[in-house]
C-alpha cells in the first residue's frame, strides 16, 4: 500500500495509510520532518519490509522507500506500482497461515509416514547402548544411554538439517518422547537429564555457541577475524571521515535535510570514487606524455583538461609543457600570464633554477598560471619555425629536471613526429602515456599503430603501451559516438575512456568549467584512469 504524507511549512503533517489518517503536529517544519521519519521507520520495522511513500513537502514531491534500518532511497516505478496494486499480498499471506506445518505433527510420525525412520532409531539405540559403555568410563551405563539418545535425532538431518543446528536443546527434549514413545521405562531416568543437560549441550552446540571450539575446528577463520581489528586504518577518525562517501545532491539532499539517511546514487558514487583517485599524491613526481602521430587528434585539449583535473583536485603543483616545437598550440589554448616567456627562455636558466638557493616562485617567471583551472603552462613559441626553436635532447633533460623539482606532475603535449629525437626523449621520461584521438578513423588508426609500435620496440616501451590510457573524443555531432571505437583498442591498452561531443571543446581558451556536466564527468573519469596507472 502506498502511504501518502503531506507536510506543510507551518510544521504539521498528515500520514494517510489506507483508511487510517494520522495527524502530526510540531513546532517547526524540521521537527515535523523528524516525526514523519520516525513514524515511517517504525512502520517499516513493524511490517518487516520497506514502506513506499509519496511525500509532499514544501520543497517538492518525492516517491521514497523507507527501509527498516532507516535508510531511504528513491522508490522505483515497480515499487510504486506494487504499492498501489497490492493483490500479491493476500496471495502471500495464506502461504504463511496455511496448515502446511501441521503435517509434521507427532501423531503421523510413529504411525505410517516415518515408519522406516522410527525403525532406524529403535534399532540403532540398542547397539549404541552397548557401544558407548566402554567409551565413557566415569559415567554409568544408563546415563550414557540417555546422553546418546539424541543421536537418533542426528540421523534425520538428511531431511531436517537446520532444526538440530538452530535450536538443538529444545528439539532434543521434544523428540525424545515422540521418536521413542515405547521406551517409557526410561522415564525414571529423565529427571537425571537436567543434571546432565550441560554436558550434551556443548556437544550439540559446538558450532554456534562455543567460539573456543570454533577456533579449534576453523583455525584460519579464527586467525583472520582479529586482523581487521589490528588494522590501524579503521581506528583513525580522519580516515573514517575521508571514506564517509559522497554528499547527496538533488532530491537526496532534500531528503537529507529531512533528517533521513539517504544513499548516494550510482553516478554520485562513481564521481566520488574518481575524485578520490585523482586527488591522491604520489611519493615523487609523475610525468605523463600525451601522444598521437596525427595532427588534430586532440592531444592539446587532452593535455589541458587532464592538467586541470589533477590540479583542481590535487591542490595544484601541476604543469602542462609544450613539447611540440612545430607550432605547438598549447599556449594559444590557455591563459597567458603577465609575461611572454616560453620554454626557450628557461633553457639557459636550468642550472640557476636547480641551485639550492632557488625559490619556488622563481619558476613563475617562465610559466603561465591558469587562474581558473589552477595549473601552470610552459609554452612554446608558435610564431617561430621549428628550426628556430629546436631543442636538443640534453636541453629537454634539463627542462625535465627543473619541472620535477617544482611540480609533482608534468604533462607533456607532444608533436607529431614519432621519430624525432625530442619526441623520443619525452617518451623516455614518461611514467605513463595517453593516446589522444578523435572519432575520425585516421586519428584512431594512427593511435592504434603507435601502441603497436611501442609494444614491439623495447621492454620499457612495451610496458608503457600495456599501461596506456586511450581517450577518444567525439569531434563532431554528426560523427558516430566515441563508444564505437572502443573495441578497436581492446587488448592493446589498459583503459579506454570516451568523451561526448561538446561545443566548448572548440573554444580557443579551453576551460573545464565551461564544459557540460556529462563532459566534465567524462574527463574526470579519464583523469582517474590515468591516476590508476601511476
Amino acid at each position: 500500500m502506498l502511504i501518502k504524507v503531506q507536510l506543510t511549512a507551518s510544521g504539521t503533517a498528515t500520514i494517510t495509510n489506507g483508511d487510517t489518517l494520522t495527524p502530526l503536529r510540531a513546532i517547526t517544519l524540521e521537527d515535523a520532518r523528524h516525526q514523519v521519519t520516525d513514524h515511517l521507520t517504525k512502520l517499516a520495522r513493524e511490517q518487516g519490509g520497506p514502506v513506499i511513500t509519496h511525500l509532499v513537502d514544501p520543497d517538492g514531491e518525492y516517491n521514497l522507500c523507507f527501509s527498516p534500518d532507516g535508510n531511504v532511497t528513491m522508490a522505483t516505478s515497480d515499487q510504486v506500482e506494487n504499492a498501489l496494486n497490492p493483490p500479491k499480498l493476500p496471495e502471500a499471506t495464506p502461504v504463511v497461515s496455511s496448515p502446511e506445518p501441521e503435517p509434521p505433527v507427532e501423531e503421523p510420525l510413529p504411525a505410517q509416514v516415518h515408519l522406516p525412520e522410527a525403525i532406524e532409531p529403535t534399532t540403532k539405540p540398542e547397539p549404541e547402548r552397548s557401544m558407548p559403555a566402554p567409551s565413557q568410563e566415569p559415567a554409568p551405563e544408563p546415563e550414557q544411554v540417555q546422553i546418546q539418545t539424541p543421536q537418533p535425532v542426528q540421523t534425520p538431518p538428511a531431511f531436517t538439517d537446520p532444526q538440530p543446528q538452530n535450536t538443538p536443546q529444545p528439539l532434543a527434549a521434544q523428540n525424545l518422547p515422540a521418536a521413542t514413545p515405547s521406551p517409557m521405562p526410561v522415564a525414571p531416568a529423565q529427571p537425571m537429564q537436567p543434571q546432565y543437560a550441560p554436558t550434551p549441550a556443548p556437544v550439540l552446540d559446538q558450532t554456534p555457541q562455543l567460539p573456543e571450539q570454533n577456533q579449534q575446528f576453523y583455525p584460519d577463520a579464527a586467525l583472520n577475524q582479529p586482523q581487521p581489528t589490528a588494522n590501524p586504518v579503521p581506528s583513525s577518525f580522519l580516515t573514517q571521515s575521508a571514506a564517509s562517501g559522497p554528499k547527496p545532491t538533488g532530491w537526496r539532499a532534500v531528503a537529507g535535510r529531512l533528517g533521513l539517511k539517504v544513499q548516494a546514487s550510482q553516478t554520485q558514487s562513481q564521481q566520488w570514487a574518481d575524485e578520490r583517485t585523482v586527488s591522491q599524491h604520489w611519493p615523487g613526481p609523475r610525468t605523463i606524455a600525451v601522444l598521437n602521430g596525427k595532427g588534430g587528434a586532440g592531444k592539446t585539449p587532452t593535455s589541458i583538461l587532464l592538467a586541470s583535473y589533477f590540479a583542481r583536485l590535487g591542490s595544484g603543483s601541476v604543469v602542462a609543457a609544450d613539447g611540440n616545437v612545430t607550432r605547438g598550440t598549447l599556449g594559444w589554448r590557455t591563459e597567458q600570464g603577465p609575461h611572454n616567456a616560453t620554454i626557450l627562455d628557461m633553457v639557459p636558466q636550468t642550472e640557476a633554477l636547480m641551485d639550492p638557493s632557488a625559490r619556488n616562485g622563481d619558476v613563475a617567471a617562465y610559466t603561465h598560471h591558469q587562474t581558473i583551472d589552477q595549473f601552470d603552462v610552459l609554452r612554446s613559441n608558435p610564431l617561430l619555425l621549428s628550426t628556430e626553436q629546436k631543442l636538443t635532447p640534453e636541453e629537454l633533460d634539463g627542462i625535465q629536471q627543473v619541472l620535477t623539482r617544482y611540480y609533482r606532475m608534468i604533462i607533456w603535449d607532444t608533436g607529431n613526429d614519432e621519430g624525432d629525437s625530442l619526441w623520443l626523449r619525452i617518451v623516455s621520461h614518461a611514467d605513463q602515456i595517453v593516446i589522444a584521438t578523435t572519432t575520425r578513423t585516421d586519428h584512431a588508426e594512427a593511435g592504434r599503430l603507435l601502441l603497436q609500435g611501442l609494444s614491439s620496440r623495447d621492454e620499457r616501451s612495451a610496458t608503457l603501451a600495456a599501461n596506456a590510457v586511450v581517450v577518444i573524443s567525439q569531434a563532431d555531432r554528426e560523427e558516430p559516438p566515441a563508444t564505437s571505437l572502443v573495441d578497436g583498442f581492446a587488448g592493446i591498452a589498459r583503459e579506454v575512456v570516451t568523451i561526448p561531443y561538446d561545443r566548448s571543446m572548440r573554444e580557443q581558451w579551453l576551460r573545464s568549467d565551461k564544459l557540460a556536466p556529462t563532459t566534465r564527468a567524462a574527463w574526470l573519469h579519464a583523469a582517474a584512469a590515468v591516476a590508476r596507472g601511476l
